[in-house]
């Protein structure tokens, strides 16, 4: 093999992985989204639906667990959990991969 064909070997791997990180980083952000704002839309729900004094706290409580402290939620879906499945994940594909 080349010196050229392998240099244009690896800046296609790298351009490839590259495109992967960003469509899966998008994904994330989405599912991310989907989660939160379905969260919150339930939180939301299930508040209105008591009648008697919120176990949260008052409607400024309730506003800003569902604005702002579900926010924290992101970095978990975004980051945490992929990795957590990778770590989970890649030690029985190298173990498949071995036999």
């Amino acid at each position: 093999m080349s010196p050229f064909l392998a240099a244009a070997a690896f800046l296609a791997l790298a351009i490839l992985r590259a495109a992967l990180h960003a469509f899966s980083q998008r994904r994330l952000f989405e599912d991310a989204e989907a989660t939160l704002t379905r969260l919150s839309g339930e939180l939301v729900d299930g508040e209105t639906a008591v009648t008697g004094a919120s176990v949260i706290g008052g409607s400024g409580a309730v506003a800003v667990l569902a604005s702002e402290k579900l926010e924290a939620l992101r970095p978990y879906l975004m980051r945490y959990s992929p990795a957590r499945m990778r770590v989970s994940v890649m030690p029985v594909i190298i173990l498949l991969i071995t036999l």
